[in-house]
């Protein structure tokens, strides 16, 4: 194995990381909604609804823009990564 290919074994590993990353995000989003759903059933007895919708809202939130972000660099590091590796090679 040359220098090349054990480059282009890291940046897909790299890659395989950011899966895994996002995967772990997409079950972040499917426990908020369902933490959102117990939420909503229980505003109404609440006195602290407000700050129960708020913190449900942010969890889902940066749930989302991480399963967003881990996803885009998975995607570019199993399928692209051709400037990473012109970077890493010089």
């Amino acid at each position: 194995m040359n220098k090349e290919e054990a480059l282009w074994v890291i940046i897909r590993s790299v890659g395989l990381v950011f899966l895994i990353l996002a995967f772990v995000a997409f079950t972040e989003i499917a426990s908020s909604g369902s933490y959102f759903i117990y939420v909503a059933g229980v505003i109404e007895s609440s006195s602290g609804a407000k700050v129960a919708e708020n913190t449900v809202k942010a969890l889902l939130t940066k749930s989302i823009g991480n399963f967003i972000l881990y996803s885009i660099a998975a995607f570019y590091f199993m399928r692209k990564g051709l400037f990473v590796h012109n970077v890493l090679s010089k």
